[in-house]
């Protein structure tokens, strides 16, 4: 009667301790499975979990960098986007390896509303402009067929370039912004140029009027 009484005052409470953890361990393992419908159930989890639960969010940002590894797009989307509904994809919280990635796969979308979002994103992050991977997306997108994502990555490029720490790289790409094919964009460059006192292009006559026109600086 007495080792009843002691198993049940030790295991039931034990039990009721380890039940949450199994339970989000399990529904946290969903978040990769291949079987469509149970992968929802994680993602639904993390939606309602999340938000409450830090042990959640670090389980689902775990999966998303085990997903981020293996080159999983898709898959570290829906976690992303699960995090986003539960009110916590957001900085610092997200890591920066996986907020770069978020934005990177941002910028691919073949929609170019997604991709002047990616290069609105990049724009705010002035604690990483001396990271090399923020002047090679600007880059890219600087050469977008999409005008609105090439001026928005010519926006962030010089908001970084005026930031602490950045490198060279910046000045460089709005140089080449100068040479862009809409001239609205190729005056926002020199004006750019010249509040930022990045070196002038070559060929510059047309553009250092400009800078005159717009700052007062010759």
């Amino acid at each position: 009667m007495v080792s009843l009484f002691l198993t049940t005052a030790v295991v039931v409470p034990l039990a009721y301790w380890l039940m949450p953890h199994a339970l989000r361990w399990h529904l946290l393992s969903k978040l990769s499975s291949v079987d469509a419908d149970e992968r929802q159930r994680g993602l639904n989890f993390v939606i309602r979990r999340a938000g409450e639960r830090r042990r959640v969010l670090e389980g689902a940002i775990e999966r998303a960098t085990g997903a981020m590894g293996a080159g999983d797009r898709e898959n570290f989307s829906q976690i992303a986007s699960a995090l986003q509904l539960a009110g916590t994809w957001r900085r610092p919280a997200i890591p920066d390896d996986l907020w770069l990635y978020w934005i990177a796969i941002l910028g691919d979308d073949p929609d170019p509303e997604s991709r002047i979002l990616a290069a609105q994103q990049v724009g705010r992050l002035g604690d990483l402009a001396g990271d090399a991977r923020l002047a090679e997306l600007l880059g890219k997108w600087l050469q977008d067929p999409h005008e609105l994502v090439r001026y928005n990555a010519l926006v962030a490029t010089a908001e970084l370039a005026g930031c602490a720490g950045a490198n060279g790289a910046y000045a460089g790409l709005l140089a080449r912004a100068t040479q862009d094919a809409t001239p609205a964009i190729r005056r926002e460059a020199w004006i750019f140029c010249g509040l930022l006192r990045t070196a002038i292009p070559p060929d510059s006559a047309q553009g250092a009027d400009i800078v005159v026109e717009a700052t007062g600086r010759a």
